[in-house]
């Protein structure tokens, strides 16, 4: 850095030369340059070290920053309400508040970016951290929870992430709620309450259970013995591997899917549903009378002595002949009927018109003859009926009530700005035929309307027009900026010293010095270099005058 170091010294009469004041001067230059002046560094020549920066241009600074020698620390200084409030005390190893709480730290909007720390960090009040928190970063680190978790504890990935591990096992779980667990392995499990849905018990190791009500809502398999004590009730299937001993059964649902014997040795099954093993009903037997109600039968042969035969098409896959004292038919034969026929054929729904010769009044209908009678007639030969004819009147009420929206856009495209701006985009005014009104620009239009007019006819824009006093005003303005540098030199030529001089030398000759009448007495015993500059100035001026 450059400091500030006297260059001389003066006593009383010395001669002080140019040469000295610029030596002086240039290290002032030197000691205030920018970047490299004086250092403030307390050596010689650079200036005492700064002890305070504050506010610039004031003797008492708010503002400021103050090396406190007494006390090895650096204070800063806030203006506060009109006074000078100590802040933030740096010193030995810590930077500190001055007064308790009352320092932020960055704001809710102006955030400092990374922060750290070897040490620990204590906080009295309350910690918001946005973004992805990471504690620790090894499993020799601890998390110590003196406090009680107030929210939700979720994972950010369902089915990722355990509690605890194979090795490190949390002790006991307290749950007040449901724990909804998909796949539960349990040492011990006590279970005092609640149900067990959906899950086999002793899959994989089987043990001896104690119960005093068991319900199967579906099939029960046994592969040893069952021994029950009391009524066992079954609402589904029970399958048994091995011989089952039954004093009664008395099965109300369900089925009995497979006996080994080839008999039942019993004297009565008593049942009131009869079905297929898949479940399909077959038939039904009423308690009270025991009649059997069948859903479908294939009879190889049956011999029917008494009831009826209701609602059954008989001989409908392979006819056969029947035989019968009186044969009844509520609604027809159909097919060869022989023998006698007691009562009136009253349909002739086996019958058509072919069957029956046309008459001479009542013609049978043909095209030919209703195009011919359709031909003479108008809707005036039609009443009309709840289709109503068309009138004017009936369309414009209809229409009232519509809009476009209403009519399905067909080949006749409805109008959009896209569909216009579209079919604008190609067109050009050579598409546009010229209209009586509004006629297209042509150049002769344009000199024609143009010749009749002035600028009487054209409003004043940016461009102004010209008056005398704009031209004036103008003109003194622009003048006033322009030198002769600006002004190409014409006939009437500029001075030059060149110029100057021979017009001299070729207008003061001998004869316009003798005409002078000059002598020693004149010229007043002035020295020859003020009688020389005296001549010279008189002689440009002559020579201006001259032209």
């Amino acid at each position: 850095m450059a400091g500030y170091t006297r260059q001389s010294t003066y006593t009383d009469g010395d001669i002080i030369q140019a040469a000295d004041s610029n030596d002086e001067f240039d290290q002032l230059v030197a000691a205030f340059n920018v970047n490299t002046g004086h250092a403030h560094d307390g050596t010689a020549g650079e200036g005492p070290v700064i002890g305070l920066i504050g506010d610039p241009g004031v003797t008492t600074p708010i503002n400021k920053v103050v090396v406190d020698n007494t006390n090895n620390r650096v204070s800063v200084f806030v203006d506060v309400a009109s006074s000078s409030v100590e802040q933030i005390r740096i010193q030995d190893g810590v930077i500190v508040p001055v007064t308790t709480n009352d320092i932020d730290l960055g704001t809710s909007s102006v955030k400092f970016k990374d922060a750290y720390f070897a040490g620990n960090v204590s906080v009295d009040g309350n910690i918001t951290l946005g973004g992805t928190i990471t504690l620790g970063d090894a499993d020799t680190d601890n998390i110590n929870l003196n406090a009680e978790v107030n929210s939700n504890v979720i994972p950010n990935t369902d089915n990722a992430f355990d509690l605890g591990s194979v090795t490190k096992e949390w002790r006991n779980l307290y749950i007040d709620g449901t724990a909804n667990i998909d796949s539960l392995v349990a040492d011990t499990a006590d279970i005092n309450a609640g149900t067990i849905d959906g899950t086999v018990i002793g899959g994989s190791t089987a043990a001896a259970g104690s119960f005093t009500t068991i319900g199967a809502s579906g099939a029960a398999t046994l592969s040893s013995t069952l021994g029950v004590t009391g009524a066992a009730t079954f609402s589904s299937t029970l399958g048994v591997t091995g011989t089952t001993t039954l004093g009664t059964a008395n099965v109300t649902t369900g089925n009995i899917t497979t006996v080994n014997a080839t008999t039942v040795d019993t004297t009565n099954i008593e049942v009131t549903n009869i079905k297929a093993k898949d479940g399909t009903a077959s038939a039904t037997i009423a308690d009270s009378t025991g009649v059997m109600t069948v859903a479908s039968a294939v009879l190889t042969t049956a011999d029917i002595n008494g009831g009826t035969v209701d609602g059954t098409i008989i001989g409908g896959a392979t006819p056969a002949a029947i035989t019968g004292t009186t044969v009844t038919a509520n609604t027809g034969f159909t097919g060869n009927l022989t023998g006698n026929v007691t009562g009136t054929v009253s349909t002739l729904s086996n019958h058509d018109t072919d069957d029956l010769a046309e008459g001479a009044s009542n013609l049978y209908y043909t095209t030919a003859r209703f195009d011919t009678a359709f031909s003479g007639k108008t809707t005036t030969d039609l009443t009309e009926g709840t289709n109503l004819y068309y009138t004017d009147a009936r369309f414009d009420t209809r229409l009232a009530t519509k809009t476009t929206t209403n009519l399905a856009e067909g080949t006749n495209l409805y109008y959009t700005d896209a569909r216009f701006d579209t079919r604008l985009a190609t067109k050009t005014t050579d598409n546009l035929t010229e209209g009586a009104t509004n006629l297209y620009y042509t150049t002769a239009r344009f000199d024609t309307a143009f010749s009749g007019k002035t600028t009487t006819d054209l409003t004043e824009g940016t461009n102004l027009y010209y008056t005398t006093a704009r031209a004036n005003t103008d003109f003194d303005t622009r003048l006033a900026t322009k030198t002769t540098s600006d002004l190409t030199e014409g006939t009437n030529l500029y001075y030059t010293d060149a110029r100057a001089n021979a017009a001299i030398d070729a207008r003061v000759t001998q004869t316009f010095v003798n005409n002078l009448n000059v002598d020693a007495a004149t010229l007043g015993g002035d020295s020859k270099t003020t009688i020389l500059a005296t001549a010279q100035a008189d002689a440009l001026a002559l020579a201006i005058a001259l032209g």
